[in-house]
């Protein structure tokens, strides 16, 4: 049986969404959403 690569390295952005089933950047999309949400109110009340 072949010797498995043992050598520890710090994963890339691309390694980590292709381990994480593409799902690693959700939550930045996520988070984005309710900030512009958030700012978009306030900008509203402070308007009115």
């Amino acid at each position: 049986m072949e010797k498995l690569n043992a050598e520890e390295h710090e994963l890339t952005i691309d390694e980590l969404d292709a381990a994480s089933g593409g799902t690693l950047y959700q939550p930045l999309i996520v988070v984005a959403i309710a900030f512009r949400v958030a700012i978009e109110s306030l900008v509203h009340k402070i308007t009115r």
